[in-house]
C-alpha cells in the first residue's frame, strides 16, 4: 500500500494540516497538528506516532488523529495497533472508504483474509473508488487471487463513476456526438457538441450557430427527484430552465425561457432519436400561459463526421 497509498493521503494531508514547514524538532513533550503533519510528511513514523498518541489524548473524539495513528503504526509494521487505531477512526466518523481500506490491508497483512475480504466489503459499501490502487497495492497481495477480488475491483470502478452504471443517467446518450443541426428548410443554423462531464454525471451541450449565436446548457438527471433537469443559456442573454422526464424513447423537457428583458415564455422541448441516427429537436413557445403554443425551434440532428474526424488528429 505504501507508495500507492501515499498519492491517495496527499489531498487528506493537505486539507488537515495549513501552514508552512518548518524544520523538524526533537521530540517535544507536546505536540500540534503541525508537528504531526511534518512528521508525516518526512516519513518519520516514529515520532508520527508520538505525536498522534498525544493529540489523541488530548481529543479523544478527533477521527483524523486516530487514521494517522494507525496510519504511522502501518508503516512501521505495527498492524495489530494499525487496526486499534483505525478502529478509533472509523467510530469517530473519519472518511470511511480509506479507513475501511486501510483496514483491510492492515488485516490482510496480519494474515487475517477473512476480515480484510470483511473490511474491503465495507470500505466499497462507503464508496472506495481507487480500482487501480485495489489491483496495485502490495498489502493486498494475500488476497488478490481470491475469487471475490475481481468483483470487489469491479465495484470500485462503478463507485468511481456511478452516473456511468445508472441506466437512468444513461438517457440522454443518443444525443452525444458532433452533429450538423438543420431546419425545416434543408438549410444548416448551427452545430452541437453534446459531451459528457463529470464521469457521466452531466452532459454539455455547446451550441454555435451560423447566425454568430452561441450557447451552452448542463443536463442531468436527479435520482430522487426521478426527473431531468436542463439549464440553458446563450450569448444573447436568453436563459431556459426545463425539467422533465423520458418516456417512450423520447425525452420531455418543460420550463420557463426568459429573455435578456426579463420576459418570460412557457417553454416545452422534446428530443427524438430517428431510426436513421438523426434526432429531431422540437421547441414550442407560449406567451399566454399555455392557452396556445407556437414553434419556436425545430431542428434536425445529423451526425458531423467532419467535426468528428477532426478529432482523431
Amino acid at each position: 500500500m505504501r507508495k500507492q497509498a501515499k498519492i491517495l493521503f496527499t489531498l487528506t494531508l493537505a486539507v488537515l494540516f495549513i501552514g508552512s514547514v518548518q524544520p523538524l524538532k526533537a521530540s517535544p513533550d507536546k505536540y500540534t497538528s503541525e508537528d504531526a503533519n511534518e512528521y508525516v510528511q518526512a516519513g518519520n513514523w516514529q515520532n508520527a506516532v508520538k505525536a498522534y498518541k498525544y493529540l489523541t489524548q488530548q481529543e479523544a473524539d478527533n477521527g483524523s488523529y486516530w487514521f494517522f495513528l494507525g496510519y504511522s503504526h502501518h508503516n512501521l509494521g505495527d498492524y495489530p495497533k494499525a487496526v486499534k487505531a483505525y478502529n478509533k477512526a472509523d467510530e469517530n466518523g473519519f472518511y470511511a472508504p480509506i479507513v475501511r481500506y486501510n483496514m483491510a490491508c492492515a488485516h490482510a497483512k496480519m494474515g487475517n483474509s477473512d476480515k480484510a475480504h470483511a473490511w474491503l466489503d465495507k470500505s466499497l459499501q462507503a464508496g472506495f473508488g481507487k480500482p487501480e490502487l485495489l489491483k496495485s497495492d502490495a498489502d493486498l497481495e494475500s488476497i488478490r487471487s481470491d475469487a471475490q477480488f475481481a468483483g470487489y475491483v469491479k465495484q470500485a470502478k462503478m463507485n468511481s463513476a456511478p452516473c456511468e452504471y445508472n441506466k437512468n443517467c444513461r438517457q440522454l446518450d443518443f444525443w452525444l456526438g458532433e452533429w450538423q443541426v438543420y431546419n425545416t428548410q434543408g438549410t444548416m443554423v448551427g452545430t452541437n457538441r453534446i459531451e459528457k462531464a463529470l464521469n457521466g454525471c452531466a452532459i454539455m451541450e455547446n451550441w454555435d450557430g451560423t447566425s454568430g449565436i452561441k450557447g451552452k446548457s448542463v443536463n442531468y438527471y436527479n435520482p430522487h427527484e426521478n426527473k431531468w433537469y436542463q439549464n440553458w443559456v446563450s450569448a444573447n442573454g436568453t436563459i431556459i430552465n426545463y425539467e422533465g422526464y423520458y418516456k417512450d424513447g423520447v425525452m420531455h423537457l418543460a420550463g420557463t425561457s426568459i429573455n435578456k428583458d426579463g420576459k418570460t415564455e412557457m417553454s416545452r422541448m422534446t428530443l427524438t432519436p430517428n431510426l436513421d441516427g438523426t434526432v429531431t429537436q422540437l421547441i414550442k413557445h407560449s406567451k399566454d400561459g399555455g392557452e396556445n403554443w407556437y414553434v419556436w425551434f425545430k431542428g434536425l440532428y445529423k451526425p458531423d463526421t467532419e467535426m468528428s474526424a477532426s478529432d482523431e488528429y
